[in-house]
């Protein structure tokens, strides 16, 4: 089974509340919003994994938490062959923190007020994700940067 990442990137807005980072993939991956997403790979683990794939889709070098400890990983099958099974991160980026994304992979980004980000997500395992890396993220980090 192929191992993978999802990394939910939060900021906090000029309003106070959480702002979540999603990437809109190129047309031929789906054209479709979502998180910073990636294979593990061989000898790597999910930890380190996290933390590369945020760096490689947005240019942040961060250090992401996570939801393991909640209990969340899911299971789905790829669009690329076969099973695979993505454990859930949760970062926290500065508010002025600049984002470069892979136009090999992704052709937008946007900031979105947490309360709006469901609408932008197309699948029901991404938005049960985004409920609980909210949640996470909420509870887990400050109100200032880290």
């Amino acid at each position: 089974m192929t191992q993978k990442v999802q990394v939910w990137l939060f900021r906090r807005g000029d309003s106070g509340r959480p702002e979540v980072l999603l990437l809109r993939t190129t047309p031929e991956r789906g054209g479709f919003w979502q998180p910073v997403t990636g294979s593990v790979e061989a000898g790597e683990g999910h930890s380190a994994a996290a933390a590369r794939e945020a760096e490689e889709e947005t240019g942040l070098a961060l250090a992401p938490k996570s939801l393991r400890a909640i209990g969340h990983a899911f299971e789905f099958e790829s669009r690329w062959g076969g099973r695979a099974r993505e454990e859930v991160f949760v970062a926290q980026v500065r508010g002025d923190d600049p984002v470069k994304t892979d136009s090999r992979e992704h052709v937008d980004f946007r900031w979105v007020e947490s309360s709006q980000a469901d609408s932008f997500l197309a699948h029901e395992e991404t938005k049960n994700s985004f409920a609980l890396a909210l949640k996470f993220f909420s509870e887990n980090f400050s109100s200032g940067q880290n």
